[in-house]
């Protein structure tokens, strides 16, 4: 691209390489959102650098009046997606690695979840357990709160206090974890 246009293209993609490198000091709770969100923007942006770059030197035409409905929604898509992983909403997501909770949802898929105080068993729970985030079902409550997943035969022998939880279950989306799952497989294997 730097050959048929100038040298603005590797500048800017460049520059989107270092940004999620200042970035994931300042928030460490949410790397794998952060690289995931660059990387989503890398490619869109390195499509637009490429599409306006080709259009303007060729004389390709195309329908103006889309061109212009389009970027500025997937600029605005684009916006709120990041908003969305940086944690600015209410809402919070986390990609699913295990079949633990299947039928209900599977590994590959992203739960959105919420923070909230009412917790009754029969709720799916969001909560740390160590340095995992685990997804369960909440059974009952008693001195601990006592989880399960889904598919397994018995309860987690997770002494669950209620500040570890996170936050409950409100929908998932199917399969748009594997990008993160495969960028977190590739990095714990490289080290």
């Amino acid at each position: 691209m730097s050959l048929n246009s100038n040298y603005k293209i590797p500048i800017i993609i460049k520059l989107f390489d270092e940004i999620p490198k200042i970035l994931l000091p300042i928030t460490p709770y949410s790397n794998w959102f952060i690289t995931g969100s660059f990387a989503i923007i890398k490619v869109l942006i390195i499509y637009y650098l490429f599409k306006y770059y080709i259009y303007n030197k060729k004389t390709i035409k195309y329908n103006k009046k889309s061109v212009r409905i389009f970027y500025p929604l997937s600029i605005i898509a684009s916006t709120l997606l990041v908003l969305f992983m940086l944690g600015v909403f209410n809402y919070k997501s986390i990609a699913i690695l295990s079949n633990s909770m299947n039928p209900t949802f599977n590994k590959g898929d992203v739960v959105i979840y919420k923070d909230t105080k009412n917790i009754v068993p029969g709720d799916i729970i969001v909560f740390q357990y160590g340095s995992q985030i685990i997804v369960h079902r909440l059974i009952s409550i008693n001195e601990y709160y006592v989880t399960k997943g889904d598919a397994n035969n018995t309860v987690d022998y997770i002494k669950l206090k209620k500040e570890d939880i996170k936050g409950v279950y409100q929908f998932h989306i199917k399969y748009l974890g594997y990008p993160s799952i495969w960028l977190n497989d590739f990095f714990t294997k490289e080290n």
